[in-house]
């Protein structure tokens, strides 16, 4: 019996001393780790081998903390993480190691721990090299995909802020890998965003997105950027989301007037945001439709290029005509009004102004809108048959002044 006693006192202290070692092993690693990060950031070519090891014990650390929901080891872990990396350690897999890290603290559902690990990309993203951007950025796709899934809206916000860190440093403005591979996560981040509803987190990507243009000093034009404007108006098109068109529209007009978009960029938008518009207007009801053809129109006169405005014309009135041959003139009126109000705001300025001669950009502008609603008004009176071309011409004007986004020019 004594025995026995004995042996059960002896299995109650080791089984004490387990979960004692258990509890405090990962805070004897965290200060192991910190002694080794103390004296490697002391030296000015740190030991590779060394360099590893700090690391994987490290995400070791981190990933052992998470699942025995121990917050504070995480903490301190990411702390040490973002330690090294601010002393310019890192190794190429680094924002792999981080987003795995990540992803399962917030399988874990914990956030604060997700958030910790996060923040950690900050410094890393300062120090890394331009060149190695591209493989940096990936991982972070696959965070703000999880965090949106699941509704963490404040680590996918965190997300947008750790894009923009690179686009600010000035050696990654005039590395094109770098800029590109940014612009192509700031692309899906808006996808996502507008898929989920999300419009606080397309709102602050439009925002910073806006603040950068207008501070930046690049020089060359941005296709990832007009690939964005596009692949968005997808988007927003085919959930027909007139909350964040606006943001699109304004991006728009910023993007173009500092030169993010230009010549040839530019035509190719219009092209693509016209044949949006045309596919839009199968829906009658569509209430982008109207606001993008508008924005088209508006980005073409900025040109103030007369055979890209004549071009850009010309798709428009092929959107109207398509119209023209599904609905009345009155369902198809708020496709043709952006169009016809272009041509009003030329002339009204034409009138305020003085004259211009006749080879210069306003007349012709306005020749070439007439052009175009002439002819789609005359295909839609042949398709008629019962109504000249002047009738339909009247009952347009009529629906014109009478309408009340237009009524007051004509009151």
């Amino acid at each position: 019996m004594l025995i026995e006693l004995v042996g059960i006192g002896l299995l109650l202290i080791c089984s004490g001393f387990a979960v004692r070692h258990k509890f405090a092993a990962p805070e004897m690693q965290l200060r192991q780790a910190e002694r080794a990060l103390t004296k490697l950031t002391g030296r000015q070519q740190p030991d590779h081998k060394q360099v590893e090891a700090v690391f994987r014990r490290l995400y070791r650390i981190a990933n052992q903390s998470i699942a025995a929901g121990q917050e504070r080891f995480v903490y301190e872990a990411a702390e040490l993480l973002k330690l090294a990396f601010g002393s310019g350690m890192s190794r190429q897999d680094d924002s792999l190691r981080l987003m795995t890290a990540t992803v399962a603290a917030m399988k874990a559902k914990q956030i604060d721990s997700a958030g910790y690990l996060l923040d950690a990309y900050r410094p890393l993203l300062r120090r890394c090299q331009s060149d190695a951007m591209p493989d940096v950025l990936n991982p972070l796709l696959t965070i703000v995909t999880v965090a949106m899934k699941d509704k963490h809206h404040f680590l996918a916000a965190k997300v947008v802020e750790l894009v923009f860190v690179i686009l600010e440093r000035s050696d990654c403005q005039v590395h094109a890998a770098a800029v590109n591979a940014a612009f192509r996560t700031i692309r899906t981040l808006g996808i996502l965003a507008i898929r989920r509803r999300d419009e606080d987190l397309f709102r602050e990507l439009a925002i910073r997105l806006k603040s950068w243009s207008l501070n930046t000093k690049l020089t060359e034009p941005l296709p990832e950027a007009n690939q964005c404007l596009y692949a968005w108006l997808c988007e927003i098109m085919k959930r027909n989301n007139t909350v964040v068109l606006p943001l699109i529209d304004e991006l728009a007009e910023v993007l173009v007037t500092t030169g993010m978009i230009r010549e040839a960029a530019l035509q190719e938008l219009l092209d693509g945001w016209t044949q949006l518009a045309g596919n839009a207007c199968l829906n009658p009801y569509s209430q982008v439709a109207p606001v993008v053809i508008a924005r088209i129109a508006s980005l073409a006169l900025q040109t103030e290029d007369i055979h890209f405005f004549r071009r850009t014309v010309q798709g428009l009135g092929q959107v109207s005509a398509m119209a023209l041959h599904r609905y009345s003139l009155a369902e198809a009126f708020l496709i043709i009004m952006p169009i016809a109000e272009t041509g009003r705001q030329l002339l009204q300025a034409e009138l305020t102004l003085g004259p211009s001669a006749e080879t210069d950009f306003r007349p012709r502008a306005i020749q070439a809108i007439v052009n175009e609603l002439l002819l789609a008004l005359e295909m839609y009176a042949r398709q008629q048959m019962l109504l000249s071309t002047g009738e339909i011409i009247a009952e347009f004007l009529e629906l014109w002044q009478s309408h009340p986004a237009t009524a007051a020019y004509y009151g």
